[in-house]
């Protein structure tokens, strides 16, 4: 692509809402300039959640996009396939509950982290994560006991659950699932 001057940049259509994907630099650089000149690029979190679901980011353009100060930012890094095991362990601990509900439904977010969302206060952060079927199994055997029925439900129906423990579950329920 080169490299291009600020006047080049200044007679780029400016970043709004849907115009982000159609923009003609890639996401670092969206980003380099958002730094250098702010009035160019917006700080509009709407363009950030579509920056954040760009296919190609960098795991450097995806550790910075989770540390963004709107929820939706986060919510779209941890949906990202490429974001990588360390980010999501942090996004996992995240004060939004809407950005756990997305890193508990994320197939590659690591073990340890999926063990702290099996604890989360939030009920439905618990039954997403009962339908990641990268869970460990002990902790599938700890939703099974959950309070929140749509969590024992998916905890239950996850293929990930050795069929030995389902059996014994079912037996326990007392009915014919």
């Amino acid at each position: 692509m080169g490299s291009r001057s600020y006047n080049q940049y200044r007679r780029l259509p400016r970043l709004s809402g849907s115009a982000a994907p159609h923009f003609a630099l890639p996401a670092p650089a969206v980003l380099s300039a958002s730094r250098r000149w702010p009035r160019l690029v917006p700080q509009r979190p709407g363009m950030w959640r579509e920056v954040a679901g760009w296919e190609r980011l960098s795991p450097r353009v995806l550790r910075l996009l989770s540390r963004h100060p709107e929820p939706i930012v986060r919510t779209a890094t941890a949906v990202h396939l490429h974001t990588s095991p360390s980010v999501l362990g942090q996004l996992a601990r995240d004060p939004d509950d809407q950005v756990r509900w997305c890193v508990a439904g994320n197939p590659h977010t690591p073990p340890a982290s999926l063990e702290v969302l099996g604890s989360d206060p939030q009920a439905t952060v618990r039954a997403i994560l009962a339908f990641n079927p990268a869970v460990p199994v002990d902790v599938l055997c700890q939703l099974l006991q959950d309070t929140d029925r749509w969590a024992v439900r998916a905890a239950a129906d996850n293929p990930s659950l050795p069929p030995a423990v389902r059996a014994m579950w079912q037996l326990a329920q007392g009915d014919d699932q």
